[in-house]
């Protein structure tokens, strides 16, 4: 069923900390582990959010954001603004807010990372396992449409129906 908004997360692999996400002051000193996502949202016309997220186990945080256009010439496809940390903190706020209608909250960061500490642990322990196919393909995003009861696509922007 085609919609008129959408919302794509991508898995950029593990990074190292985010300086600016806040941590607990006893643990400090350890190093915390971090997932770098891409979470892009596209509304009817065709323009695309672009969200650089850092996923904590506990938290998130985003660290940059790009608008992108429908029918633009290739060279000027992207409009990347000021630094995401020098935007209005209501705009910040907003931003925030909109990740998580999406389900970027603390809880999905925290199935994230078991998820990726189960798979790797599978993955070293399956050494004499046989290797995948090249059909064996993994979803490199995942689409998320929100409906209403009567199932109708809603407008996560403003609550509305389409």
């Amino acid at each position: 069923m085609p919609s008129d908004h959408s919302s794509t997360i991508e898995e950029t692999g593990d990074e190292p900390d985010d300086q600016n996400h806040v941590q607990n002051k006893d643990s400090a000193s350890d190093p915390q582990s971090s997932i770098r996502l891409v979470v892009t949202q596209t509304n009817f016309i065709e323009t695309t959010l672009e969200y650089g997220v850092i996923a904590y186990p506990d938290d998130f945080s985003i660290d940059s954001f790009c608008v992108k256009y429908a029918n633009i010439p290739e060279e000027n496809i992207y409009y990347r603004g000021p630094d995401y940390a020098k935007f209005d903190k209501n705009l910040r706020k907003e931003f925030h807010r909109r990740l998580k209608i999406r389900g970027i909250i603390p809880s999905t960061t925290k199935f994230l990372h078991e998820y990726m500490a189960n798979r790797d642990m599978c993955s070293s322990d399956s050494s004499n396992s046989p290797t995948p196919t090249p059909d064996a393909s993994i979803p490199e995003s995942v689409e998320t449409t929100l409906f209403t009861d009567e199932g109708f696509p809603v407008d996560p922007d403003i609550g509305n129906t389409v």
